[in-house]
């Protein structure tokens, strides 16, 4: 695999890394990973599947999957792993087909030049130049026919060539504003999460909910986050330092 199609491949497999872990943990558990069938070949996993998956993707048996474990087992070649390409292959050829049925507007069964234009903008969101056109419709038309079947699309969509280098380029332009989006929300969310575990552990040492905590209330909450008892002279050091700061806190 080239290095180019290496990282656009993890790119691919964070991305789903990140759909499937619908409570942002950073690790996916066993009823988040039943959508992993959705996102390979359009259909929930059975039980039967799921087991497999969880037994491929979780060796040490933890019950969670780590992101590390999820890449590890797409690169494997384990049962399920195997099963799940070909599924994925196969539910990409159905897919095919409703864009290739949008396109072909008259019901021909293939797809003329002014089709093909209109495939370019459902495919990346882009009109193609008249030099752009006529590369493409070399590309999936080899016969020179000047219609695109079925079969022709299909082979140019799971090919090499410059235009579809083009629309994969696209597509990962996409998929990587997509991936720094949803690590900015992970890194919110986070953040999120810690400040409500601090306003936690703040509220449970503010025994009189005045919303401000006292030295030896500093103290108790130290403790708490750091495991670390302080002495009196701490006590006191910091009660100097920062009291007026901590008194006016406000959670």
């Amino acid at each position: 695999m080239k290095a180019e199609d290496e990282r656009r491949e993890a790119l691919r497999i964070r991305k789903m890394f990140f759909e499937l872990d619908k409570d942002g943990s950073g690790a996916i558990e066993k009823e988040e990973l039943a959508m992993l069938g959705e996102h390979l070949f359009g259909e929930i996993m059975t039980p039967a599947q799921l087991d497999l998956a969880m037994s491929e993707m979780d060796p040490d048996g933890s019950g969670e999957i780590s992101f590390e474990e999820f890449h590890a087992w797409f690169l494997s070649e384990g049962e399920f792993r195997r099963k799940a390409m070909e599924e994925e292959r196969n539910s990409k050829r159905v897919k095919l087909r409703t864009i290739f049925d949008d396109v072909d507007t008259d019901g021909g069964g293939s797809i003329d030049k002014d089709e093909v234009k209109r495939l370019a903008r459902t495919l990346f969101g882009a009109d193609l130049t008249p030099l752009e056109l006529k590369r493409a419709m070399k590309e999936m038309d080899p016969d020179g026919s000047g219609e695109v079947d079925f079969n022709e699309f299909c082979e140019w969509y799971f090919g090499d060539g410059p235009f579809r280098r083009k629309v994969e380029e696209e597509q990962k332009r996409r998929e990587a504003e997509w991936l720094k989006v949803a690590e900015a929300e992970k890194a919110e969310n986070d953040r999120l999460n810690k400040l409500a575990w601090l306003r936690g552990m703040f509220n449970s040492v503010d025994k009189d909910g005045s919303g401000a905590i006292e030295a030896s209330e500093v103290a108790e909450l130290v403790a708490l986050i750091f495991g670390t008892k302080m002495g009196p002279r701490q006590v006191c050091t910091l009660a100097t330092a920062r009291a007026n700061a901590l008194m006016s806190t406000r959670f």
